[in-house]
């Protein structure tokens, strides 16, 4: 028999915290500035400016709300979100897709998949930002 090795201690997954010090908040608030800022010197239209948002916000409160599962709650909220504000954007700009609601129903698999993409990639970009504050609040404590 093969001696049993001893297993690494588990990695620590980093997931927005439900509760913020001040650190969390100035840098939650410099990344939303930054991000604004960038969408702006892109000239991007207001609609990416809500959607980003929106999506920044609403993973967040759902990590925060289910902190056991980051990465299914993240990808669900991308997976309902980004169709659903793609169909509102469509509706409310009166473009043709939403005359023939069946173009709309195809394409849905793939705003469906896109959006969780989106979604997993804002809940990573989410749990990032809190592990560079982690660092930070332990960089800073130390002094």
């Amino acid at each position: 028999m093969m001696p049993e090795l001893p297993l690494p201690p588990p990695k620590r997954t980093y997931i927005v915290p439900r509760r913020f010090n001040i650190l969390s908040i100035l840098v939650l608030t410099t990344v939303f500035a930054v991000g604004f800022a960038v969408m702006r010197y892109c000239n991007a239209p207001i609609e990416v400016y809500l959607y980003v948002g929106t999506q920044a916000t609403f993973t967040m409160a759902v990590q925060m709300w289910r902190p056991n599962a980051p990465r299914r709650s993240s990808i669900l909220v991308g997976a309902i979100l980004f169709p659903g504000t793609f169909a509102a954007f469509a509706y409310l700009a009166d473009a043709r897709i939403m005359r023939f609601p069946g173009t709309y129903l195809c394409a849905a698999p793939v705003f469906i998949g896109v959006g969780a993409f989106v979604g997993y990639v804002m809940g990573v970009f989410a749990a990032g930002v809190f592990l560079i504050v982690d660092k930070l609040d332990v960089l800073l404590r130390r002094k």
